[in-house]
């Protein structure tokens, strides 16, 4: 269950990430594809790979 009535983490991802920073969906797109486009990378799993390897999350 999702906190304070807001959408289901694992129905939407991107819904999910733009209601808790309240924002709109489209604008999480956007800061994606710039995160992704700046990283040089193809999808979101070489960004997490990236930002592992820097020490900026842990497992």
């Amino acid at each position: 269950m999702s906190p304070a009535g807001g959408p289901q983490r694992t129905a939407c991802p991107r819904r999910w990430r733009a209601w808790r920073l309240n924002i709109v969906e489209g604008t999480v797109k956007v800061f994606v594809s710039a995160i992704l486009r700046r990283l040089d990378v193809p999808n979101r799993v070489r960004a997490a790979i990236i930002a592992y390897e820097a020490g900026l999350v842990d497992l």
